[in-house]
């Protein structure tokens, strides 16, 4: 099963006509549709919408394992160097009403540029895009030349983050401008949106057959997760004892473990690495911490 989030309807339509969606009638503050193996819910725009949506249609449709989560919709650049029209993926994302930056975890291959986003409360208008180029040293984002703006990325993520795996969250966002020119102070929201409909038509269309793949290349790389074996788990509680893992430092490993384990057929090389490089005697922290950095890059 596959959870799409949009904030709006037409962002919405190229999946409901794609997977043949029906709209259901069991949520009355804002729109869900059901297909065989795809649930899509249409948030409405911005942060609280969105993390209520999530909330309610997860709770009621209990994400399983093997479920994975896409935020989907248009977005601003706030860079000279993104194109319009270009479809992105995001790998980190920054809060501005709280400076907090989210970290997607992005462990299978795509054709998507990666890019940044700031999510913020407001429409993004041309005047407050040229100011975001003027504020490196206050918003910490590490690849800011390639930074795009929504308003529902940072909430999508802490919801969607009570129900699904890091691994299993994607942010793919599609640009559609850079800001609109009229300040979001004079003009209503929806009568902003409006006047870009017609021009996100053109670019949902254009984009549609590499959103679809997108889809598909995601959900069956979490359906790969069939390969994780016993051996790959009594192999990741020895490294824990062996060179004293945190929970964090557990859960990084394992992630990095899946990701190895998509592109091979066993751990057979990696565990003859260990046999050959970690020390027979044991080790402490600070050298249980050396070689697990190590370790991973090996995985890598």
């Amino acid at each position: 099963m596959i959870y799409i989030t949009t904030a709006l309807y037409w962002e919405a339509q190229i999946f409901i006509s794609q997977y043949h969606l029906k709209k259901t009638d069991r949520f009355h503050k804002f729109q869900v549709f059901l297909g065989e193996d795809v649930i899509l819910m249409i948030t409405g725009v911005g942060e609280i919408p969105a993390a209520v949506a999530i909330s309610s249609v997860c709770s009621t449709f209990e994400p399983g394992e093997a479920d994975v989560f896409l935020s989907f919709g248009s977005c601003a650049t706030i860079s000279d160097e993104n194109r319009i029209g270009e479809l992105c993926l995001l790998n980190q994302i920054f809060q501005i009403s709280t400076g907090r930056t989210f970290y997607p975890d992005i462990l299978f291959s795509h054709s998507c540029r990666e890019c940044a986003g700031y999510t913020g409360g407001k429409i993004l208008t041309e005047e407050k895009s040229r100011k975001f180029g003027e504020m490196n040293d206050v918003l910490q984002i590490q690849e800011r030349r390639s930074a795009l703006y929504d308003m529902e990325g940072a909430a999508s993520y802490l919801a969607a983050s009570y129900f699904f795996e890091v691994d299993r969250m994607a942010f793919l966002r599609v640009i559609t401008d850079s800001g609109v020119s009229v300040t979001a102070e004079d003009t209503k929201m929806t009568d902003t949106v409006h006047k870009t409909t017609d021009t996100v038509h053109e670019i949902m269309e254009k984009e549609k057959e590499n959103i679809f793949s997108f889809c598909e290349n995601f959900r069956n790389r979490v359906e790969k997760r069939e390969i994780w074996q016993e051996n790959a788990e009594a192999f990741l509680s020895e490294m824990e004892h062996v060179m004293h893992l945190t929970t964090t430092m557990k859960y990084s490993l394992r992630q990095h473990m899946v990701y190895y384990l998509i592109h091979h057929a066993d751990l057979e090389k990696i565990q003859e690495w260990c046999r050959t490089n970690l020390p027979e005697q044991g080790m402490d922290k600070r050298g249980g911490k050396k070689y697990f950095e190590e370790l991973k890059r090996q995985l890598y």
